[in-house]
């Protein structure tokens, strides 16, 4: 008698913890219970214009979040439709950790509206917010943008003293470029091999100092002549 007593009073307790285990794996499985919070959340911005804190403002998801509100393919389209990013990725770990990787388009240069000021990326995309100055050590560009900007800063930036005095560079019915100085002259620049009017434009500045003249215009669109036009 003493026997059956032991085995069922066994066998009932193996059975509460079986049920136990059970339903708190359910639980977990299901997102349920303070085992699935998020304990913390890792951002890796990259580098560029936004940092951890504007990524997780983004994101939405914080440590403290339940796990089974943790929609990473809602968190990755929300990270990619910002333009200063380029990519992106979204990690469930295991200890209710999640990862957030992003790669950020890197600003080439400013853009203007001739009232406001927009860093933009190599393709020419705006990717920041509008300011009242241009971003320190950028070329300004103004009007409608092509896609190779990254060309065109990496083509006056052989050209240090050009680049230099450069106030902004304007694309001219979409074919060809205007540089506007600092010192209120106008090149227009051909439509063609840009490269080779700038190096002719620094030997005419090495010969005669043309950049350091009353000029308003320097005309290099005729590979066979230059126009100049006074100041008046």
């Amino acid at each position: 008698m003493l026997k059956k007593i032991y085995f069922w009073t066994a066998f009932v307790a193996v059975m509460f913890i079986a049920i136990y285990f059970v339903v708190r794996i359910s639980m977990m499985a299901l997102g349920m219970g303070p085992v699935r919070l998020a304990h913390s959340v890792s951002i890796i911005t990259g580098t560029g214009l936004l940092g951890a804190t504007e990524i997780a403002k983004v994101a939405r998801i914080y440590p403290g979040t339940k796990m089974r509100d943790v929609d990473s393919a809602r968190i990755l389209s929300d990270i990619e439709s910002v333009p200063a990013v380029r990519g992106a990725s979204v990690r469930k770990l295991p200890g209710g950790r999640i990862m957030i990787k992003t790669e950020q388009r890197r600003v080439m240069a400013t853009w203007t509206d001739g009232q406001v000021f927009y860093p933009i990326s190599r393709d020419g995309h705006r990717i920041g917010a509008a300011g009242e100055y241009a971003v320190p050590g950028l070329l300004v560009f103004q009007g409608t943008l092509p896609t190779d900007i990254e060309y065109i800063v990496n083509t006056v930036g052989r050209y240090p003293f050009i680049n230099s005095i450069t106030h902004r560079l304007e694309w001219i019915e979409s074919r060809r470029w205007n540089i506007h100085t600092t010192r209120g002259i106008t090149i227009k620049l051909p439509e063609l091999y840009m490269p080779t009017a700038l190096r002719r434009l620094m030997a005419m500045h090495n010969q005669n100092q043309i950049l350091d003249r009353q000029i308003t215009i320097l005309d290099l669109r005729d590979a066979e002549r230059s126009l100049v036009e006074l100041a008046r």
